[in-house]
């Protein structure tokens, strides 16, 4: 009887404590984003851009976080306008919807195909790319590691050179 007592108490200081651990999904966040910082991304938590028909039907707001890696300027730029070229999401399986893309804000008619490659080049569950004055950043779901990091990277820096080219600004 005392040993039952022992690990009903053993059970309830310890059970708290397994409870606040992190999960398997949360400690690969924290890696991925721990690499992501490592290759100079900023991250922040957000809402994803919703498509026109998400906003008509006024389908909740998905939760995702978007990656940045800063612009390369002298003088930090005065924010006058973001760029963003999204596609939607299915609901229930958080995959891409189409490859229909969606610009919110006024479309940039020069780099509209640099931004379509850049998003194609990004992981599946990419759902937008935006440039601002914070920089060029991709907006997903966080699924995938390190390659998908990668790919991202890639196709981000290509898309802000391209831009520093066309010396557009936002």
């Amino acid at each position: 009887m005392n040993y039952l007592i022992i690990v009903i108490i053993m059970a309830v200081v310890i059970g708290p404590i397994m409870w606040m651990m992190p999960s398997a999904r949360q400690r690969q966040q924290m890696a991925v984003r721990q690499y992501a910082l490592a290759q100079g991304f900023t991250i922040k938590v957000t809402d994803l851009p919703q498509s026109h028909r998400q906003r008509v039907r006024k389908e909740p707001v998905k939760q995702g976080v978007v990656y940045r890696l800063p612009l390369q300027q002298d003088r930090p730029l005065v924010m006058s306008q973001v760029y963003c070229l999204s596609r939607g999401i299915i609901d229930d399986v958080q995959e891409p919807q189409s490859t229909d893309y969606e610009w919110q804000g006024q479309p940039l008619n020069e780099a509209e195909t640099w931004f379509t490659e850049a998003l194609q080049q990004c992981p599946r569950t990419a759902v937008a790319i935006e440039y601002s004055a914070a920089g060029v950043g991709c907006y997903w779901q966080e699924r995938g590691g390190e390659a998908a990091v990668e790919q991202i990277k890639v196709a981000l820096q290509q898309l802000r050179k391209q831009l520093k080219q066309l010396k557009v600004s936002p």
